[in-house]
């Protein structure tokens, strides 16, 4: 892969200016953890060290990043370089296996990145292509399913991986990772037919509200960076406990509301929204970040002459106060 890359491409003076010793020691420890992989990674990691300005100043001035895409560029100097040092003479080569799965005979070679990746190394890909393809991306036959076979789908994902499943199991890199081949087989061939995401909003709603049919989470919620992920009584989905009680308040008075709506010509949403008027639910208040993004709301709404009704975690823990507060504020929707 890659082969007699031009020696020229590693003498690209736009490059080299920034260039370091470390930059090549880098191209080392590529080659010698992702083997005929590495250049794919090259980009990145490169990125990742470099100065985001340094980049941004190159890829401005090089000519070569108006004739081509400058992570090709980047990619094909490090390649010619690792080639041009003797780097590449470590390389590990592509190995002949028996795919795990179906039995038939592969070359390592023929997998993509994307299925290194996914399974967490070279040494990890124990499965041909089409089994790869197959496993992660799913079968036309996924697309149909009923009830019982997303639960049946959602509770064996969750006994093999140990893990809450995602929306989004097979898109990432992550949940099979480290794990037993065996058990790798066992979820990749749960991945080419598992239900579709369209599928599982259609039959519940959300996929929060599958996973508590299927016991995945008896007590009806699921914790997240943001809080408890828990469904209200309407069916809508709530990141916090929080939020879940000032949704079921609002169902139980009747008052009509929406969720996640965006701020006037703004991407930001708040959490609810009754009528031309905004409710947030502010409760990660204390964190910088929360708090920075909480201002510029607070400002975005004036600005755009809208109502913002504000409730905290002290405003929640005393609900009568909450209640107070909501019935005060909404008292023309009600």
């Amino acid at each position: 892969m890659f082969e007699n890359v031009p020696q020229s491409y590693s003498e690209n003076p736009n490059i080299l200016r920034w260039w370091t010793n470390e930059l090549d020691e880098l191209l080392v420890q590529l080659i010698d953890r992702h083997a005929w992989y590495w250049p794919w990674f090259a980009q990145e990691a490169i990125c990742h060290v470099v100065e985001e300005e340094t980049i941004e100043r190159w890829r401005a001035e090089d000519p070569l990043c108006e004739q081509y895409a400058w992570y090709n560029v980047l990619m094909y100097f490090a390649i010619s370089r690792a080639q041009g040092k003797g780097y590449r003479a470590a390389e590990r080569q592509p190995q002949d296996r028996r795919c795990f799965k179906c039995g038939d005979s592969f070359n390592q070679g023929e997998c993509p990145e994307w299925a290194a990746r996914r399974l967490g190394s070279i040494e990890a890909l124990n499965f041909c292509p089409t089994c790869c393809k197959s496993g992660f991306f799913g079968t036309v036959a996924s697309v149909r399913c009923s009830k019982k076979a997303i639960k049946e789908h959602l509770a064996a994902l969750h006994r093999l991986s140990g893990v809450v499943p995602n929306a989004n199991f097979f898109d990432a890199p992550g949940p099979l990772i480290g794990l037993p081949v065996e058990v790798q087989a066992e979820l990749l061939a749960l991945g080419e037919t598992r239900p579709a995401v369209q599928c599982i909003r259609s039959k519940y709603g959300s996929h929060l509200a599958a996973l508590i049919d299927a016991r995945v989470l008896p007590e009806g919620t699921r914790r997240t960076s943001r809080g408890t992920q828990c469904i209200a009584e309407d069916g809508h989905v709530c990141l916090s406990l929080g939020e879940k009680m000032i949704d079921d308040w609002l169902s139980q008075h009747g008052i009509p509301h929406t969720g996640e709506p965006h701020y006037p010509n703004s991407p930001l949403r708040a959490d609810f929204k009754v009528g031309d008027a905004l409710i947030e639910y502010f409760g990660l208040a204390g964190d910088p970040e929360y708090d920075a993004k909480t201002v510029r709301k607070r400002i975005l709404a004036r600005r755009e002459g809208v109502q913002l009704i504000e409730i905290y975690p002290e405003d929640v823990a005393n609900f009568a106060r909450c209640e107070e507060l909501l019935t005060e504020a909404l008292s023309r929707f009600v």
